[in-house]
């Protein structure tokens, strides 16, 4: 505790302004500009705020990193975005606030004053300053009237922002060239603006791009860490408590599969390997709420909730139609299955692991809202149940007869199969198809090229590695069950699955 306190205290002392640092550094330079380009904050239980300079001197172009700043000081400079906060000209420091290029009007030094067609007068580089005209090409021409403005700012030591108030954060000139910070800002102000039932609703609200685009990279220091962990506590906790009732949900609807230390003692393997696989599937489809871009510990938090309960729903219906539309084939559905092998508890817990990868590939990502991560989980629900009834005919034994005669091996077999169609059509069909939200008919054909590829990767896969042994044979062809060649051929399956996954 007291290291910790010893470390909070050292990340919350305010900086220094970095302006002074910077002009030292800059003190052999006899003409400089430093310009305000960029400012932002970040943080969610630790406030800290930041600024971006772009420093002009001796003909060079150059922009700092994010550099931390005092929030008195952020608060000070925080209309003067895109104007100049400090410079220098002909050895003399100055602290006026102006747009870029004003302090060096005027100075025949560095240009002269040109006629217009109109009579008017306005200010142009010398050849040797050309870099100064490019850089701050942000500027409007700057004529005489506006210069004289200008000036007067500056005997009165106020910022000037333009004769019609152009510049600075508020400034049309400013916004025009820096789309991406208002874009920032625009974000910000909406999520600040919207009440907590409002943020909830904008998960249920069927638009394209309903959330918040994700946020830059946060800045590293020691601050910025311990934030993170701070927020990683509260998701953690947060993700438990959705994982808690997950399970509950699990042993109200699934009584048979509920886990008691009696099963354990008594070794009842087939239910705990069904328990074990309903545990992953649960974590992976509640942490594909967690893989959403990053928006904030409020954000983040409602994605938590309402997605992770999501996806435990469409955990349970998955298993419940996998229930009714494949495992038949395979499994005694009308036997409990505490009295069935270790193959139907493979079986069981592939189905699930399989579903929770279907639903990561519905839930995770940017954009879309509940209604879209459930229609394209149905899409690909239908996809892998149509797969997982072709594999039932073209499998080259009848896993429902080996699984009879308490056959693991077979069990395992179609586990790991299962196992690789969900990533086939979950996290293989979002990967290739990017804007799957605009095009559901995109997802759905995404999803069914991932499974046509399955099963040639596991042919090449298998036969570079053991081009002479024939894996199906070696299962079916013994009297007692080949586990370990069972084993092989389901690592194949989830390689192959994680090859397709990867390279395409």
């Amino acid at each position: 505790m007291l290291l910790l306190a010893v470390f909070l205290a050292a990340g919350c002392k305010e900086p220094d302004p970095p302006i002074e640092k910077l002009q030292r550094t800059l003190k052999s330079s006899p003409e400089y500009s430093i310009i305000l380009e960029d400012m932002k904050t970040q943080g969610d239980f630790f406030r800290q705020y930041f600024h971006r300079y772009r420093i002009i001197k001796d003909n060079e172009d150059r922009t700092t990193g994010w550099l931390r700043v005092p929030k008195a000081f952020y608060r000070e400079n925080r209309p003067f975005l895109g104007m100049v906060i400090a410079g220098k000209i002909e050895d003399r420091e100055t602290r006026i606030v102006a747009p870029p290029g004003y302090q060096y009007a005027g100075n025949r030094r560095y240009g002269s004053w040109r006629e217009t067609s109109e009579g008017g007068l306005y200010w142009e580089f010398y050849d040797r300053y050309a870099l100064f005209g490019n850089v701050f090409g942000a500027i409007e021409d700057i004529n005489s009237d506006d210069y004289k403005l200008y000036k007067a700012a500056v005997y009165s030591k106020t910022p000037f922002f333009g004769s019609n108030n152009q510049y600075g954060t508020n400034g049309s000139r400013t916004r025009l060239y820096k789309p991406r910070f208002y874009e920032r800002k625009r974000n910000v102000d909406t999520l600040k603006r919207a009440s907590f039932s409002d943020r909830v609703k904008q998960r249920f609200i069927w638009t394209k791009t309903n959330s918040p685009p994700s946020a830059e990279n946060e800045t590293t220091n020691s601050i910025a860490v311990l934030d993170r962990v701070f927020k990683s506590l509260t998701l953690t906790g947060l993700f438990f408590l959705i994982f808690l009732a997950g399970g509950t949900a699990t042993r109200l609807t699934r009584r048979e599969y509920k886990l008691t230390s009696e099963k354990i003692r008594h070794d009842n393997t087939a239910v705990c390997l069904a328990a074990a696989g309903n545990y992953i599937g649960l974590a992976i489809c509640i942490g594909a709420a967690l893989s959403r871009p990053d928006k904030g510990i409020v954000e983040e938090s409602i994605d938590l909730v309402v997605y992770g309960l999501l996806g435990v729903v469409l955990l349970n219906v998955s298993w419940f139609l996998c229930d009714k539309l494949i495992l038949r084939y395979f499994i005694r559905v009308d036997k409990p299955v505490r009295d069935q092998g270790s193959g139907a508890g493979f079986i069981i817990a592939g189905v699930n692991i399989g579903s929770g990868l279907i639903i990561y590939g519905a839930v995770a990502g940017e954009g879309g809202n509940v209604w879209t991560s459930a229609a394209f989980w149905a899409i690909a629900q239908t996809v892998l149940i149509i797969s997982g009834n072709i594999y039932h005919l073209i499998t080259p034994y009848h896993v429902h007869d080996d699984i009879e005669r308490d056959d693991t091996a077979a069990g395992v077999v179609f586990a790991g199969a299962f196992i690789a169609m969900g990533v086939a059509a979950g996290p293989v069909a979002k990967r290739i198809y990017s804007s799957w939200i605009d095009v559901p008919g995109g997802f759905a054909l995404a999803a069914a090229s991932g499974l046509l590829l399955l099963p040639l990767v596991r042919l090449i896969t298998q036969k570079l590695f053991l081009p002479a042994i024939n894996l199906s044979d070696e299962i079916i062809a013994h009297e007692s069950p080949t586990l370990s060649a069972a084993y092989i051929e389901a690592s194949i399956f989830i390689t192959a699955s994680l090859i397709v996954y990867w390279c395409v």
